[in-house]
């Protein structure tokens, strides 16, 4: 753990800290903003599978939906009015809730043993 003694030792330190977030954050940024149109929307439109693949995804596709001898399309397309449904209703948020009560403090006592040097 570092401890500084005065703003002059504490500047360096914060400068480093600040460009780390701020690649991290980028690399982030740009990640998100090319992911929809490098990922394809269906097994029909990837390029990195071979026709065998492709085949079989989409009966895997078909028979998971039920939907077995009948032509694929892959899902409906998205619609914000389900969006909003589910962005209004007091489960997911509930959801969400648990899930953060559950992973902060778990990931906060994580970091804390690496910072202190113990290993879990």
């Amino acid at each position: 753990m570092v401890i500084l003694s005065s703003p002059v030792e504490l500047a360096p330190f914060l400068i480093t800290i600040l460009r780390i977030f701020i690649l991290e954050g980028l690399l982030t940024v740009v990640v998100a903003c090319a992911t929809p149109f490098i990922l394809p929307d269906d097994p029909k439109t990837a390029k990195f599978i071979t026709e065998d693949e492709r085949n079989f995804l989409m009966y895997r596709i078909m028979h998971d939906q039920g939907r077995e001898g009948m032509q694929s399309e892959s899902a409906e397309p998205f619609q914000w009015k389900y969006f909003w449904a589910a962005s209004k209703d007091w489960k997911v948020w509930l959801s969400i809730l648990v899930y953060w009560g559950n992973s902060m403090p778990v990931y906060g006592y994580l970091f804390h043993l690496r910072q202190s040097g113990m290993q879990c």
